[in-house]
């Protein structure tokens, strides 16, 4: 069998076979086709072609000898090279490969659905890793193309090649965007059944590139005319074009008005210079000859033309196909550069760029956080995409667009805002790790670990290694503090630049990405000032004879070690505001003075005054519980230790014996018999040393407030006192009467009637009263 020969027919009869391949759904179908217009039989002969209607051509089992003769191999492929149409267009599935297993199995055509199945599955888990290297090599080349962008000798050599990668760029963006869904990798993990999900943090790098080098060029749209220019001079212009123009016009081998065209074209080409490319863009003189190639062109399908191979017409006509390609470009570069590279269309995939943020968030993103400003640059290009036919569509695009921005720039402020914490607290834990009682805890706990494994070694039998010098060092199993905080300080400046030197404007909504960081690190503050008044529930002291109520108690932090705390967390963000210049200190100025503001505590103590007083003080004593403490939200510090001296210092001093003296008496034994509890140890809190450290803390003005509540508080005791003294007037008369006779005056004082909460509140008349002068005391040092 001659195969040159059947080639040549198949060529012939193309269009009908692409139409065959049309009505086919699978890629068997797409070979059937070809083995009913080769129409091989028994006896190897070629038939006439069949048309598509023609159904008295069956497939049989002698036409499958097409497969099974080897020599046909070369056929086939040649077949499917010249016709890519046939079965599947995705060329990331090689049918021809797919041949040589059929005729290597000489397998029959029931199998070979199975066979091209397994090929695209094959094909389809090769596919990620495929898109991921043309990724990086776009843009690895990109970024190539963005060092030497001043370099305008090298950018006019490179330009086709760069207007090439950015269009395969802008493809394999939403390529990676479109598959979204679609990401995922078996988990080589043990006991592990979920797929792994793959995400390219690189994605948002790419888009950054594009945008940049795509926006570089628009701004610097007289590179583009002065290349255009050049081109003119050195390919159409040049001496080889005129004598191949000439050796035409000689030959006859163009019509008269083709011949004018030409001379147009020539004509115009060569008035064109850098100084005027504008004038004559705006004159539709540029136009000119983009039309005049078009009608070029159409002469040449007319019926009367008559096509002669030449190859200086060839030479010419090439030579017009790059010029027409630039053309349209310099006619109108916004637009061209937009259908070229234009990211326009990502916003019907926000939602997945919005997951991707997260995910590239959440990962190790250092290098590339400080592109994530350009996924709320794209929001500007979103409300283009509004269609002509149905103009009230851009009410939906500019509100999606803008909701978008705001989504973006919320997120990446409110994860820098996280970062900065976390260095704070990094910071903080650092300085505690200096203080004695953490580092005799620590050498205690390493003393008791080391000698149970001395214990267990024993009971092993086996013979302990002699230790060397300087094994006693901790240093060697400490983790070098250095890593975790060096990441995160290169992750925050990123994040802080990226925001920094962006302003992007949305359908006429100004967006300034540093007022979203300001707002995320204040409420950062906020809530972190509403924990730190509380200490961990693994903190407080454990005692199983102390009353619950005292416990939940002893979860606020005395006043001395929240400034401590506060002070500390200042001096870190003073660090911080010399890595990334946002006014840290600023911030936290703001939100120490709303949190300590008396008019917002007296606002905030007025509406949720149920919530913070009952009769059984179950709700106030659930707010000083760290972690399960009344939900109350934006809690001032100011209200959390006013109410806690207002309502719990004043209840405690009628409850047990209080000293107001600077030494703590924690560990005395309770001078009432009726306690079977150890006392709640209010001195801790209202010695001196805390009273100064309350003051510095709230201030005077956070000292009046608390003394109104106080003196509330004093109020209701002087009129219970009064009253009592009221009640018993004739009977002191009588004690007074009776001084000097001790049986009269014990009459007198059995006939007094008192309340049985009366000492209780004569005493804490006394305590807040002494409270009160030693509070102003503090105030004064």
């Amino acid at each position: 069998m001659d195969n040159s020969k059947i080639v040549t027919d198949l060529c012939k009869f193309g269009d009908l076979l692409i139409s065959l391949n049309k009505k086919s759904d699978s890629v068997k179908d797409g070979l059937y086709n070809i083995l009913k217009i080769v129409g091989v039989d028994e006896n190897n002969d070629i038939s006439s072609p069949i048309s598509p209607n023609d159904s008295s051509n069956d497939i049989t089992s002698t036409k499958l000898l097409l497969f099974s003769d080897p020599s046909l191999k070369s056929f086939i492929k040649n077949i499917l090279k010249k016709f890519p149409a046939i079965g599947d267009i995705n060329k990331v599935f090689v049918i021809s490969d797919e041949i040589d297993n059929v005729v290597k199995a000489n397998s029959k055509a029931g199998k070979f659905k199975t066979v091209v199945s397994e090929s695209i599955n094959n094909a389809s888990n090769y596919a990620l890793a495929f898109h991921k290297e043309r990724r990086d090599y776009i843009k690895h080349q990109l970024k190539q193309t963005l060092c030497v962008f001043e370099n305008q000798e090298y950018f006019g050599d490179k330009f086709q090649v760069i207007l090439a990668t950015l269009g395969v760029a802008k493809f394999e963006i939403f390529w990676y965007f479109s598959h979204y869904d679609k990401l995922y990798v078996d988990n080589k993990k043990q006991n592990s059944k979920q797929p792994k999900k793959v995400v390219d943090v690189t994605i948002i790098d790419l888009i950054h590139l594009v945008n940049e080098l795509c926006s570089g060029i628009l701004d610097n749209k007289e590179i583009v005319e002065k290349f255009f220019v050049k081109f003119i001079n050195d390919e159409v212009l040049c001496d080889d074009i005129k004598k191949s123009y000439s050796a035409i016009q000689s030959g006859n081998y163009l019509s008269d008005n083709v011949t004018k065209l030409y001379d147009e074209i020539f004509s115009i080409s060569a008035s064109i210079t850098t100084e005027n490319i504008k004038d004559m863009i705006k004159d539709g003189k540029i136009t000119a000859m983009y039309i005049d190639w078009i009608r070029i062109q159409l002469s040449y399908i007319l019926p009367k033309s008559m096509v002669v191979d030449n190859i200086e017409l060839n030479k010419i006509y090439d030579i017009m196909k790059k010029f027409s390609y630039r053309i349209r470009m310099i006619m109108n570069i916004d637009d061209f550069f937009e259908k070229l590279c234009g990211l326009k269309e990502l916003f019907y995939y926000r939602d997945n760029l919005l997951n991707h943020l997260q995910e590239c968030l959440n990962v190790k993103y250092y290098e590339q956080a400080k592109n994530v400003y350009i996924c709320g640059v794209l929001a500007e290009k979103f409300t283009t995409n509004v269609s002509p036919l149905w103009p009230s569509e851009l009410k939906y695009l500019s509100s999606q667009s803008i909701k978008f921005a705001e989504e973006v720039y919320s997120t990446i402020s409110q994860f820098a805002a996280v970062i900065l914490h976390k260095i704070a607290l990094q910071y903080i834990e650092y300085e505690k790790q200096a203080l004695p009682e953490r580092i005799i805890t620590k050498d205690y706990n390493r003393n008791k670990l080391n000698k149970k494994q001395v214990n267990l070694a024993d009971k092993n039998g086996t013979t302990q290694q002699q230790l060397k010098p300087g094994t006693e060092s901790s240093m060697k199993t400490e983790k070098p503090c250095e890593d975790e905080l060096t990441s995160n300080r290169w992750l925050l400046r990123n994040l802080v630049c990226s925001l920094s030197f962006t302003r992007s404007l949305v359908y006429n909504v100004s967006f300034n990405p540093t007022s979203f960081l300001t707002e995320a690190l204040a409420q950062t503050f906020r809530d972190y000032l509403g924990t730190v008044s509380f200490k961990y529930n693994g903190n407080a002291p454990t005692n199983q004879n102390n009353n619950s109520d005292d416990s939940a108690l002893l979860n606020i932090k005395r006043p001395s070690e929240l400034l401590s705390d506060i002070k500390t967390y200042i001096n870190t963000l003073s660090i911080i505001d010399g890595w990334v210049n946002i006014d840290c200190i600023g911030l936290m100025t703001k939100v120490l003075e709303e949190e300590l503001d008396p008019e917002r505590a007296k606002e905030f103590f007025k509406n949720n005054f149920d919530k913070l007083t009952s009769p059984t003080k179950k709700q106030g004593l659930d707010m000083f519980r760290h972690g399960d403490k009344f939900n109350i939200n934006n809690q001032p510090i100011l209200v959390t230790y006013a109410y806690w001296y207002y309502e719990f210092v004043s209840t405690k001093a009628s409850n047990i014996a209080i000293s107001l003296s600077d030494n703590s008496l924690f560990s005395r034994a309770s001078l009432r018999p009726s306690s079977n509890y150890v006392p709640f140890p209010v001195e801790e809190y209202t010695s001196i040393r805390e009273l100064v450290a309350l003051a510095e803390l709230v201030g005077s003005e956070g000292i009046k407030y608390i003394n109104e509540k106080l003196i509330k508080n004093l109020i209701t005791l002087t009129s219970s006192i009064k009253n009592i003294i009221i009640d018993n007037q004739d009977n002191l008369r009588k004690v007074n009467d009776c001084a000097d006779d001790d049986g009269k005056m014990i009459s007198a004082i059995k006939q007094i009637k008192l309340s049985p909460d009366v000492y209780d509140k004569i005493i804490s008349f006394g305590f807040i009263y002494e409270f009160r002068l030693k509070m102003y005391a503090a105030l004064a040092k």
